[in-house]
């Protein structure tokens, strides 16, 4: 079973950082494996924004790299994390369902883009 764990304090330097809104343009880089980029833009306090180059994800193994970074995240903060194309954020394709404490598809790749399947608690 998945614990649950307490709401972490913010630390001081996170609470500038995001006061300082969207105009600022702060960005957070991390790779969770030599060659896979991850750019955190922290735009409100109640979500995680990031991007990754998809040309950096081609192959099983990247894949694998995606989901394992997701299922840290919404591990981490047991909650469901969303992976949408930059152009269609509304549609996730990919996301770590909590309950199931996996990484699921949400998008049916056989209907074409756009077509939501089952989103994580849903």
């Amino acid at each position: 079973m998945l614990e649950r764990r307490p709401s972490l304090t913010r630390p001081a330097w996170v609470v500038r950082m995001l006061a300082r809104g969207v105009e600022a343009s702060v960005m957070v880089k991390v790779w969770p494996v030599p060659g896979v980029l991850a750019i955190f833009r922290p735009y409100a306090a109640d979500s995680i924004d990031f991007d990754v180059d998809l040309r950096e994800l081609q192959g099983q193994v990247q894949l694998n790299v995606l989901c394992g970074f997701l299922r840290a995240i919404g591990r981490r903060l047991s909650k469901p994390v969303l992976f949408a194309p930059e152009t269609d954020s509304g549609h996730p394709v990919l996301g770590f369902d909590v309950d199931a404490d996996r990484v699921v598809l949400l998008a049916d790749p056989h209907r074409g883009r756009g077509v939501v399947a089952r989103r994580p608690g849903g």
